[in-house]
């Protein structure tokens, strides 16, 4: 009986948050520009909780850098809870390499190492049970480098301070070497400088309210290891929740035969004793894995070469607030 009246609270309680979001009219028009509004009591952050990051996840031994990094600099411990779910075995990343031994000693971050499970299974791990303890849960792949300083440096605490501004559900920054050209989409809009509600957001370095994530995690499914198609199931089946891109702060996409840190980009700086190459692909059964059953759960069309068909207005910005240089 306990266990009922638990899942009835908390399904009454998602059940809340969801129509207060369908009173707006944020996604109803191209054309509206969201005003900062006091925030509903029962969407407060709580001051006695931290946030928590979740490295999913750790594969090629080249990357651990950049993680070092992230949690050093910019997800510091006194306001973020950390964890690593890691792919890789012993072989590939040795239990004494000194950023996984500093990410687990010193920054005490946890890095459960998982060498049998993928992406997309580590999220079912991440429950909104866990989750309901913090304010934030944000999601960063192992290949993402993080900016701290420069104009366009990642600021987490700027970013949190305009999800809760805004109402919104779930955000992203910008992100250099995406598979949608959204930095290039947001300059011929004019919203470079911009805050703005995305269509749907592929997954490079995200964050939910616990509430988004709820509804988020109730997408998943048992074969969806690859993960694709997550992003727009979260989109079709969550529409109350507003999703943004910051377009004021960019990371970096260390893939798609990226060769060297972005020492070229002016609008950010790359630490001098940061050395990064790139790592040799993993040896995997990634390509085999199923992807069509998330896929068609949610009624996106795939092609037998795996091509997804993105429902119409996927990629459409459309300006919540703008700043100056």
């Amino acid at each position: 009986m306990r266990v009922s009246a638990r899942i009835f609270i908390e399904c009454a309680f998602v059940y809340a948050i969801s129509s207060f979001f369908q009173l707006s009219s944020y996604l109803n028009t191209s054309k509206v520009t969201i005003e900062s509004k006091p925030i509903p009591p029962h969407l407060k952050e709580d001051q006695h909780k931290k946030n928590l990051i979740v490295i999913n996840t750790i594969g090629k031994r080249n990357n651990l850098v950049l993680m070092e990094h992230a949690r050093r600099n910019i997800f510091s411990r006194d306001k973020w809870d950390c964890i690593a779910f890691m792919i890789s075995d012993e072989e590939e990343v040795p239990n004494d390499d000194p950023y996984l031994r500093a990410l687990q000693d010193e920054l005490k971050c946890s890095v459960p190492r998982t060498p049998f499970l993928h992406w997309g299974d580590l999220l079912h791990f991440i429950t909104p049970t866990l989750v309901s303890n913090y304010n934030y849960v944000g999601l960063l792949l192992d290949d993402i480098f993080l900016p701290h300083e420069g104009e366009k440096a990642f600021k987490p605490d700027v970013l949190l301070e305009r999800m809760k501004r805004y109402n919104i559900g779930s955000i992203q920054p910008s992100v250099e070497n995406d598979t949608h050209g959204m930095i290039k989409r947001s300059i011929t809009r004019g919203l470079d400088n911009c805050v703005a509600m995305s269509g749907i957001i592929e997954t490079y370095l995200q964050f939910f309210t616990p509430e988004a994530w709820q509804c988020y995690y109730s997408n998943l499914h048992h074969k969806g290891s690859k993960g694709w198609c997550y992003d727009v199931c979260f989109r079709k089946k969550c529409p109350h929740f507003i999703l943004a891109q910051d377009f004021t702060m960019k990371v970096f996409h260390m893939d798609r035969n990226t060769k060297s840190l972005p020492y070229h980009d002016k609008s950010v700086v790359v630490p001098k004793n940061m050395k990064w190459t790139p790592g040799e692909p993993l040896e995997s059964k990634y390509k085999d894995l199923d992807y069509l059953t998330v896929c068609e759960s949610c009624g996106i069309k795939t092609s037998e070469s795996g091509q997804i068909t993105f429902p119409q207005n996927s990629m459409k910005l459309t300006r919540i607030s703008c700043y100056k240089n």
